[in-house]
């Protein structure tokens, strides 16, 4: 799919905003959809909940009548803020859908802020965006071709302004570490403090952690971090692939690379046998600067398999699609990652490999007239 979509779902009595959809007025239960569209400002205060409903003063421009019910706009539309209108009995049904010419994508190094934003067709990165995080703007770095903001881990509405649209996304911490539990942190982590008083702990919640194991019937605390090694080995052996620390331990002899950041995404989570593999990555070394050279591409299954050598088609950019071989031992039901590496960088991603169907699929039929003579031609349509 090539938008990103959002749904905003508010019902509101009919009878209270018939006269609203002028000039495209819907009765109940009519099988059609009005699209409205909208201000980024109005749709700001949607996103940000500012706005709880819907009201009459939003309502104000239809740019197109859509036959059936739709929570999509077609493909090609172009690029703004939208309001899908459908009637459901004695309610109206409204969905937000943003159509966007660009992408974005978080980087992580552990201590910034960072995203990239580049262009959805071109795949060529956006310099020139203005990108906030609530009130506080995130500067292009040009070094990393990224917009970043030092040692921050503030969470708020993120707003991205480029090539004339602005979009709106949630950004949320994973840990809330205020500047207290970042000292602590920082002091339980110092080298003295870490290698004299975690084996200390470590034995001593042995009896504790036995028994809270035998009381949920899992390993728990120290009792999982003994067992952990030898679970590692075995999964590594059902699944026919590195897991845990082995995984580690295979990748450490296997390269001797630099630490980097970058992403790797496909264009569905999971796919069945048969189908195309096709994925898009950034690839950057451990200065952030992004990677201009050829890259071997390997899956990893019982070993190494090579895909072949691929390009970047502008620094730090490549994009592949292909078909897996039957000779790559792959198994259904599994994760499998992907590898783009040479000898000073790596990236890689994971996907689930399964032979999954639809749970359902509905066509509605319907004939262009009730009654027909025998010698008619019958029509159908959905």
């Amino acid at each position: 799919m090539n938008r990103i979509v959002f749904l905003f779902l508010v019902l509101i009595y009919c009878p209270h905003v018939a006269a609203q959809l002028q000039p495209g007025y819907i009765p109940a239960k009519s099988p059609v959809t009005l699209v409205y569209k909208i201000t980024d400002t109005e749709a700001g205060k949607l996103y940000r909940g500012k706005q709880k409903s819907v009201s009459e003063k939003v309502l104000h421009h239809c740019v197109d009548t859509l036959r059936g019910i739709c929570d999509i706009l077609p493909d090609g539309y172009p690029n703004g803020h939208y309001l899908l209108v459908t009637a459901q009995g004695n309610n109206l049904q409204f969905r937000l859908v943003s159509v966007i010419p660009f992408e974005h994508r978080m980087l992580n190094n552990q201590k910034d802020m960072a995203l990239a934003v580049f262009d959805r067709k071109t795949g060529k990165v956006i310099t020139d965006a203005q990108v906030k995080v609530g009130n506080k703007r995130l500067r292009f770095d040009r070094q990393t071709q990224s917009y970043r903001r030092t040692k921050t881990d503030k969470q708020g509405m993120l707003t991205i302004k480029a090539e004339g649209m602005t979009t709106y996304y949630t950004v949320n911490r994973k840990y809330n570490l205020n500047w207290w539990k970042r000292t602590k942190n920082g002091l339980w982590n110092a080298p003295v403090v870490k290698y004299v008083s975690r084996p200390v702990i470590f034995v001593t919640s042995i009896p504790m952690d036995t028994y809270r194991s035998i009381r949920y019937t899992r390993p728990v605390g120290s009792i999982y971090g003994i067992q952990k090694p030898f679970s590692d080995i075995f999964h590594s052996i059902d699944q026919g692939q590195p897991v845990g620390w082995i995984y580690g331990l295979t990748d450490l002899f296997e390269r001797d690379i630099d630490s980097n950041y970058g992403f790797m995404i496909f264009s569905k989570p999971k796919y069945r046998p048969g189908d195309t593999i096709r994925f898009k990555a950034y690839v950057a070394d451990s200065k952030g600067r992004p990677v201009n050279d050829s890259l071997e591409v390997t899956i990893r299954t019982d070993k190494n398999h090579r895909i072949g050598m691929l390009k970047p088609y502008r620094p730090g950019f490549y994009t592949m699609e292909f078909v897996p071989k039957p000779e790559y031992g792959m198994k259904l039901d599994r994760w499998y990652h992907l590898n783009l590496a040479n000898n000073r960088v790596s990236q890689d991603a994971g996907f689930y490999y399964e032979d999954y169907e639809l749970k359902s699929i509905q066509y509605h039929l319907r004939t262009d007239k009730e009654e027909y003579l025998s010698h008619e031609e019958v029509t159908v349509m959905y």
